[in-house]
């Protein structure tokens, strides 16, 4: 199959791992100092820096969790299971930050903290790894929620393209359809009165009924408009039918 022209231009290239390799190489630089530095309290600060780092998106993750029990339990979880909604609204990587950083500490032994920048350089050195690592990801629900309000799921894609393209095919055949149809359908209540009007229904979710007028008791069905034939996408002769 030829590609087309002009297509590396086109196409975004996908993203390499030059992030990746930049935070850890930057966590190594920053860790192997303070071992060097402060080896009695390396551990300790690790711990530490850990936890400064996971504490808060674990709290944030505890009033999602809150959001999803009262609100979107049997909705979204298939009633409620506790288990899923912790994991989606805390993460996997989050929870085993915190743990990891609990168990340090509760290895080391208690030591003050003699140098404060010592926390603050060991904090910014390991944030762009635990970042990358997904640690400090957002959850499974913050990205739902963001894709849902930006209205970037696939769903809304394929939704919104099936139905502009599918009206961008038909309407211009609209008037000969409603031409052919009156010539198949001489008598019943279907010669001009006054202006006419199109009446476009597009679904804003999956709960559509079967029949239109079951819903709705202005709606009445007579016929189906014929078939327009069109060929499309290798396809000869391809139905498109409506109503």
């Amino acid at each position: 199959m030829q590609q087309l022209g002009g297509e590396e231009s086109l196409v975004p290239q996908p993203r390499g791992s030059l992030h990746k390799a930049g935070a850890i190489g930057l966590a190594t630089v920053v860790m192997t100092a303070i071992l060097v530095l402060e080896p009695e309290s390396f551990f300790r600060h690790v711990a530490a820096a850990i936890l400064i780092l996971t504490v808060g998106p674990s709290l944030h993750g505890v009033f999602l969790l809150l959001e999803e029990c009262l609100h979107h339990a049997t909705t979204r979880y298939r009633g409620g299971r506790l288990g899923q909604m912790v994991t989606a609204c805390v993460g996997v990587y989050t929870l085993l930050g915190v743990g990891l950083a609990v168990l340090l500490l509760g290895l080391t032994e208690p030591q003050p903290w003699r140098d404060q920048w010592s926390m603050v350089i060991l904090a910014f050195g390991l944030y762009p790894l635990l970042k990358t690592l997904g640690v400090l990801g957002p959850s499974e629900v913050e990205v739902s929620e963001i894709c849902e309000e930006r209205k970037m799921n696939v769903a809304h894609g394929l939704a919104w393209s099936f139905h502009l393209g599918y009206l961008n095919l038909v309407l211009p055949r609209l008037e000969g359809s409603i031409a052919e149809f009156r010539a198949l359908h001489t008598a019943g209540p279907f010669e001009t009165r006054g202006s006419r009007k199109l009446l476009i229904l597009l679904p804003l979710n999956a709960n559509i009924a079967h029949k239109l007028e079951d819903e709705d008791t202005n709606i009445r069905f007579y016929d189906n408009l014929p078939n327009t034939e069109i060929d499309r996408a290798g396809v000869r002769g391809r139905v498109y039918k409506h109503r």
